[in-house]
């Protein structure tokens, strides 16, 4: 082996290592519980949006789409604030719930907040 090989040799083992200790994409990641709800959250949210009510008056259309999909999603919401972080992503998706996707400002009792409160190392 000359001095090329081994230096080659060197760095390919240092890179190696290097990548090995890096975190997995979030895919290959195995899904917390808060991120499945997540997504189950976000697949009624889509499901409830595409649906045709047929010309429904605005109260039938709450109505239909509170039995078929807006009862269910709460349901999967009030689960996944329950449910403690196990990650950084877990707690993003709770704030991005908690907020409609930023489309709604949270009250300071808002359970999120406590978790965060509790995260950040600050129980009150």
């Amino acid at each position: 082996m000359n001095r090329r090989d081994l230096l080659t040799a060197s760095v390919a083992a240092t890179t190696a290592a290097a990548v090995s200790n890096l975190p997995l994409p979030a895919e290959a990641a195995t899904e917390t519980p808060i991120m499945a709800l997540y997504h189950e959250h976000r697949r009624i949210t889509a499901d409830a949006a595409a649906y045709d009510t047929g010309g429904a008056t605005w109260d039938q259309e709450d109505a239909i789409l509170d039995r078929l999909f807006y009862n269910r999603r709460d349901a999967v919401e009030a689960k996944m604030m329950s449910t403690p972080c196990q990650t950084p992503a877990d707690f993003a998706a709770k704030m991005l719930i908690a907020t409609c996707d930023n489309g709604l400002i949270l009250h300071d009792d808002h359970p999120v907040w406590a978790e965060a409160r509790a995260l950040a190392g600050r129980v009150a």
